[in-house]
């Protein structure tokens, strides 16, 4: 992509991100007011209903009262004992009421209305629900919401007395109204249809009343179960609802009601301000746009001649320079890639004079360092191989020189391609010998199962090449390796005349030790117990002894390397499982017991070198009890 093209995307992008930004805390924030407006609007309504219902309910009361201390009323009492069913009729029409009943102070019902049998025998089921007993005792007139079966009541009980004065009621009188969408509309009318909230009344999951379409209304009803608090939302056809729920007092403590909001009818007009706000900032980025591409075109001329001189650098011309005198930041550019045109050729002279001689990765180092060129070095953790050839100075004699150093060019090559195919630094050669090593920074990951695979690749890749050799009439060539971890000095060692990037230590020397037992042991690699602890999860190794090499004062474990665990077999499990029993005994001091072991061993294993001389070993001390005995076999040999 081009520098023009990428300023104006980043224009785009940048306008674009702030653009959504701009919608995104403007819908939140509206989002967040609108919320609480409907809250509060729900709290509003609910209130506003409470103090109607109530201010309603006293209405009634206080009819009825003013009916009841009539004296028509007291005087019809006084004369007509047994039947005010006419009576009833007249309070429910003057109160609006559909039930009216009224009764004595057994209390037993003297009138009801309507007046039927169905009637009475409702009755006598809302009398066993709500006993009047507390109305005749207290005297005094109260309201209620009942449920009877599946409809809901707004009650109201008016105490009947003889006198003013009395504070005992001989009767009482009970008006109820239904609640149903009529009620609702009368009740609530004028402010439902101003706010556009919608009312539900409820007993169980039953729709008693609403102010809404019978089948929106029993989908709402089904949210009420997910309303966890006075207070929440649900999702009904696509469209987000705030509701509010209210339960009325006992006895009716299953019925209530359910105030709801549509939010995202109420989000319409900020929805409409949104998409004006998108529309003028699409409007102001194409604009924009135009004005940057403008500024971009005379910005980028200037520019195309730095990309001819980096085009010159890819072709290899380092000589090349951009004469541009401007004191602009374009300028300061021109000067800095003339700056890096210099520095590249004096590091393009290095690479050349270094890196014949040194490993790519160290001359890369050293160029992206320069002070690594100075004397000195650091100490760090890396693994170190030393690989040589068995044999080598006995068939060497024999051999035409020619021929003797064309075999090792071949076999040194072989060998340093799967080091280096593995991350191997490739130290130097010792005649026949190699000595590689990895660890940071030239290698990344593992630097001791790196160096075990790459002992494993040399030794499959000797076995490949050795059959062309001997039918070249070569010797049977064989490689012995060994492998330590561990502390050493790393870097440039010598003088000012002649110097030698490489890795000398203790674990250096070790490792050339480790290489030397393979001779002893009859085994191809051996690596230390520290490289055997990094790679143990990959590696298939057995703990094959304890030895103190010469130039060390104590004994250390060796293992000897005998493959990936993703390629070894039962055979090599069970020549490791046997081998570790009979070397723990041999270390315990039980030479007996251990040589029992190896000796089965080595039946089983006839081709095992290290099996059939811990025997031997085993033998040896049964007949001469070492002194003081550790568990350490001393070496005398390098």
């Amino acid at each position: 992509m081009k520098l023009g093209s990428k300023i104006s995307l980043a224009f785009i992008i940048f306008i674009s991100g702030l653009l959504g930004l701009t919608l995104y805390f403007t819908s939140q924030q509206s989002e967040s007011h609108e919320i609480s407006q409907l809250s509060n609007e729900l709290q509003l309504t609910q209130r506003l209903f409470q103090d109607k219902l109530e201010n309603q309910q006293k209405h009634i009361l206080k009819l009825v009262q003013t009916i009841t201390m009539d004296q028509r009323f007291r005087s019809f009492m006084g004369q007509i004992k047994d039947n005010f069913y006419s009576f009833t009729e007249e309070i429910a029409l003057d109160a609006e009421g559909d039930i009216v009943f009224m009764v004595d102070d057994e209390p037993a019902l003297r009138g009801i209305y309507p007046a039927d049998k169905e009637r009475e025998t409702w009755f006598q089921q809302f009398k066993e629900s709500f006993p009047l007993e507390n109305i005749l005792d207290r005297g005094t007139g109260t309201a209620h919401v009942i449920s009877l079966g599946q409809e809901l009541y707004s009650i109201v009980y008016a105490p009947l007395k003889e006198s003013l004065s009395d504070d005992f009621a001989v009767g009482a009188m009970g008006v109820l109204r239904r609640i149903d969408n009529e009620w609702v509309k009368k009740l609530l009318g004028k402010t439902l249809e101003t706010s556009g909230v919608k009312v539900l009344f409820f007993i169980d999951d039953a729709l008693i009343a609403s102010n809404t379409p019978r089948e929106i209304s029993k989908h709402i009803i089904k949210q009420k179960k997910g309303l966890k608090m006075e207070t929440g939302s649900f999702l009904l056809s696509g469209d987000r609802h705030i509701a509010r729920i209210g339960l009325f007092n006992e006895p009716a403590s299953n019925a209530g009601y359910l105030l709801s909001s549509n939010l995202d009818k109420a989000l319409e007009p900020f929805i409409d301000l949104r998409n004006n706000i998108l529309l003028l900032g699409l409007g102001v980025m194409l604009a924009g746009l135009v004005c940057a591409i403008i500024f971009v075109n005379r910005l980028v001329q200037p520019i195309k001649r730095l990309v001819a001189g980096t085009r010159e650098v890819t072709e290899g011309n380092f000589d090349y320079r951009i004469h541009y005198r401007s004191r602009d930041e374009v300028g300061q550019l021109s000067q800095a890639f003339n700056h890096m045109m210099e520095g590249l050729q004096e590091k393009e002279r290095i690479r050349e004079s270094f890196g014949k001689y040194l490993h790519p990765s160290i001359v890369s180092e050293i160029i992206a360092d320069p002070d690594k060129l100075k004397l000195g070095g650091t100490r760090q953790e890396q693994t170190i191989l030393f690989s040589d050839i068995a044999g080598f100075t006995k068939f060497s004699e024999n051999m035409p020189p020619d021929i003797l150093l064309d075999l090792l060019n071949q076999y040194l090559g072989a060998m340093t391609e799967e080091l280096t195919g593995l991350q191997g630094i490739l130290d130097k050669y010792l005649g026949d010998g190699i000595m590689a090593f990895w660890g940071p920074p030239f290698t990344k990951g593992n630097h001791a199962l790196l160096a075990c695979q790459a002992a494993l690749q040399m030794q499959k890749r000797l076995a490949e090449l050795r059959p062309q050799w001997i039918q070249q009439g070569f010797p049977d060539i064989h490689a012995r390796i060994g492998i330590a971890t561990g502390e050493m000095i790393v870097g440039n060692l010598g003088s000012e005349h002649s110097r030698d990037y490489t890795c000398i230590g203790d674990t250096v020397n070790y490792g050339s030790r480790l290489e030397g037992l393979n001779k002893y042991y009859g085994t191809q690699i051996i690596i230390s117990e520290e490289t055997f602890q990094l790679a143990q999860s990959e590696i298939s190794a057995r703990d094959l002894d304890s030895v103190q090499v010469v130039g060390r004062q104590t004994g250390c474990r060796i293992f000897h390397l005998m493959g990936l665990k993703k390629e070894s077999g039962a055979e090599d499990s069970n020549l490791i499982n046997g081998y570790e029993s009979a070397i723990g005994q041999y270390r315990q001091g039980d030479f007996s017991l251990a040589g029992d072991l190896f000796k089965d061993l080595k039946n089983r294993f006839p081709q095992d070198s290290p099996c059939r001389i811990m025997y031997d070993r085993c033998l040896f001390y049964q007949e001469n009890p070492p002194e003081n005995w550790e568990g350490v076999h001393v070496m005398s040999e390098k």
